[in-house]
């Protein structure tokens, strides 16, 4: 089992407007969940894509829920809790 995450630089020109690109992925058995991951508020709104059919899940008033294939998300004010299926492949643009 092992997830995988990291940042890409954002050009120059754009970095006035973006303060970074992002990936998670999880690779382990087939089915797998990976373990809880969390997220910090950090005020920047997230466009969060998963171009895989494998699922993402989020933590929402103590349900898992399923994330849609591209979703933003808000400013955060609490730390959000995700795990990713293996398989799963995410990339983010914090804005």
């Amino acid at each position: 089992m092992k997830v995988i995450a990291g940042k890409f630089p954002v050009p120059t020109d754009l970095q006035p407007l973006l303060h970074c690109f992002w990936f998670a992925s999880f690779e382990g058995a087939a089915g797998e969940m990976s373990p809880e991951q969390r997220c910090l508020p950090a005020g920047m709104i997230e466009m969060v894509i998963n171009p895989t059919p494998f699922k993402c899940k989020v933590l929402y008033e103590g349900t898992w829920v399923d994330t849609p294939p591209i979703y933003l998300e808000g400013v955060k004010k609490n730390p959000v809790h995700w795990k990713i299926e293996s398989g799963c492949a995410l990339f983010g643009v914090s804005i």
